[in-house]
This record gives C-alpha cells, sequence and structure tokens, in this order.
C-alpha cells in the first residue's frame, strides 16, 4: 500500500502517498489533494488510483501519460477539476510570495493538536543545481514561528519547514518527521537535498 501514515511534531496526522514512478510527483500531488479535500465530504470519493490519474492527466495534454515525464501546474489544476473534489486553479505567484500564499490557503492553526478542514496547496520546488519536483502542505502550524506541514511523494515522508511572508520558501530533505510506517516508500534519498518553491502553486480557488 503506497500510502503512509505520519504524526508531525504538533500531534496530528498526516497521510502521504508514495509517487510509483519516476516523474509521477505531479500525479501523486494530485492524489494528495484529492485525499486531503473529500476525506471528510459523505459520499465523495477520497482514494484515486494512479493509474486512473496518469488517464485523466493524459486526456488533457493530449498524449499518453505513465510518469516518466515531467508534469506541468498548469496542467494539474485542469486534472483536479476533473476529480470531484473542487474548483482549483494553477498561479505564479513568484518565489517571494509562495510563503504567504500557502498560508492564506492552509490558514494557519495555533498550538498543538489535530487539525481540521484545511486546504491543500501543491508547490513546486526547484532543486540546487537542476531539476524540480512537486510536494504538497496540507497545514501551516504558528507556534514559535510559522511552519509548513510538507508531505512528499518521493519518499513518502512528513517535513516541517519553517517559513516567513516576504521571503523565498526554502526545502530541505535532511529533516524528516515519520511515525506508523507498514511497508517502505518507492523510493529515498541518497543524500541530503536542498531546494526552494520557484514560484508555481497549485490550490483550490480562493473566490
Amino acid at each position: 500500500m503506497p500510502w503512509f501514515t505520519r504524526l508531525s511534531r504538533f500531534g496530528d496526522v498526516h497521510y502521504v502517498y508514495s509517487q510509483a514512478a519516476q516523474n509521477s510527483c505531479g500525479i501523486a500531488s494530485v492524489m494528495m489533494c484529492v485525499f486531503k479535500s473529500n476525506k471528510l465530504t459523505p459520499g465523495a470519493t477520497a482514494i484515486t488510483k494512479e493509474q486512473e490519474v496518469y488517464k485523466v492527466y493524459g486526456d488533457i495534454v493530449g498524449a499518453t501519460y505513465d510518469g516518466s515525464a515531467y508534469s506541468f501546474a498548469t496542467k494539474l489544476d485542469l486534472t483536479l477539476n476533473k476529480l470531484n473534489c473542487g474548483k482549483w486553479k494553477a498561479e505564479y505567484v513568484g518565489p517571494d510570495k509562495v510563503a504567504a500564499r500557502i498560508s492564506k490557503v492552509c490558514g494557519k492553526t495555533s498550538g498543538w493538536g489535530p487539525t481540521l478542514g484545511t486546504s491543500p496547496i501543491i508547490v513546486l520546488i526547484g532543486w540546487e543545481g537542476s531539476g524540480a519536483h512537486f510536494v504538497v502542505v496540507d497545514t501551516v502550524r504558528s507556534m514559535f514561528g510559522t511552519y509548513a506541514t510538507v508531505c512528499d511523494p518521493w519518499d513518502a515522508q512528513l517535513r516541517i519547514t519553517k517559513m516567513k511572508s516576504g521571503s523565498d520558501f526554502k526545502y530541505s530533505t535532511g529533516q524528516t518527521i515519520q511515525a506508523n510506517i507498514e511497508g517502505t516508500p518507492q523510493h529515498e534519498y541518497g543524500s541530503r537535498t536542498n531546494g526552494t518553491a520557484n514560484g508555481w502553486v497549485v490550490h483550490k480557488a480562493l473566490d
């Protein structure tokens, strides 16, 4: 089962999906957004299958998609809009506006304990050197600072990332918060990897 249960240091539980293919992080992020949006909605489908979402994405781009090629933020919102989980949009806000957009979409929860009803956001991280990677932020905590809870589909880990409005959103795979692991994620980072949000985000429409 490619879904993993993670417990953050703030005492809340997060479900993280482990992507199946080398470049299917965007699809995996879509799947996490569907789950996080529909899990409390009676009658709504929360769990999707990666191959099914490949088909939806492929129909949108007009080509067969199998996870071996990069996906694009401007197509992920269209994919989400076909998966019965609300109205989504992709936007380029600029690197220094990503933290503010995360806080606006997710809202800030202060203190310790479970969170309910928060909205996820997909963030595109540009790695130092080359390459990019989609991750999902599903909560923001305000407790001795502001922290984004990042669900990473590459290794299905949960990482608590400090952020500040007006500054670039930095992401590092060096810090891992995890609990209740069953099985092994399909990928892992071979060494410490650092990156910065490049400005692209995908989230539910705010208006």
